[in-house]
């Protein structure tokens, strides 16, 4: 997907800030490999060098750990435990997210970043506000998650396509408002609650399937729809 590929390996299985500073220049691809436990708070933010990163499998991506990084344009997340709020935030080049495993992507993580399509595979939790303010975003497939919280997806104009696989059991106040081209969709079977205004002003969405396991609807949640 990205190369050529330059490793980054810590014994210590940190990697921060201060490791760091000063010392991006000619760094452009990154690969974190299993060693690297955490990746801590603000260790790559606010670079305009770095294109890309793979990181195998990690404990943390930190607060801020990638946040406004103007030239970041691919991320790949094999496996982490979380990704911490703002990580990624207002990465103004990035075109497309993949996770394959994370128990949560925290509040703003990747919130008004410029990304056309995400990919996410086994995820716990989609906090508050995740990928709100992604105005770019067209293409959301989601094998598995458990929780999509409040605000996740709010304000995601550009959404035109979106799969949501398996295990989701509940759907947060507001996830998917003003999500205005949203045609369809299907929700698993495991779903039970979907909350005040979910997909509130969705102008588009003329189909969605709701299984009989719902227990919860609430106010307003389709108010808008077509």
């Amino acid at each position: 997907i990205m190369a050529p590929l330059i490793p980054i390996m810590y014994i210590d299985g940190t990697v921060d800030a201060n490791v760091y500073k000063g010392k991006l220049k000619g760094l452009t691809y990154l690969v974190f490999d299993e060693n690297i436990n955490t990746i801590g708070e603000y260790a790559f933010a606010n670079t305009s060098t770095v294109k890309g990163i793979i990181v195998n499998d990690t404990d943390l991506i930190d607060n801020y750990a990638f946040a406004n990084s103007t030239s970041l344009d691919g991320v790949v997340i094999v496996k982490a435990g979380t990704i911490d709020d703002y990580a990624f935030n207002k990465c103004t080049s990035l075109d497309y997210v993949e996770i394959g495993t994370a128990e949560l992507i925290g509040q703003r993580a990747f919130a008004d970043c410029t990304m056309t399509r995400i990919e996410l595979d086994n995820i716990g939790t989609i906090d508050d506000y995740a990928f709100t303010n992604c105005v770019g975003l067209k293409n959301v497939y989601i094998d598995s998650v458990i929780n999509i919280n409040d605000y996740a997806f709010f304000n995601c104009i550009a959404i035109n396509n979106i799969k949501i696989e398996e295990d989701l059991v509940n759907i947060g106040e507001h996830a998917f408002e003003e999500c205005k081209l949203i045609p369809s969709l299907v929700l698993p079977d495991t779903t039970r609650e979907i909350g005040a205004y979910a997909f509130y002003n969705c102008n588009s969405l003329a189909n969605i399937n709701i299984p009989d396991g719902v227990q919860t609807i609430n106010d307003y949640t389709f108010f808008g729809c077509a």
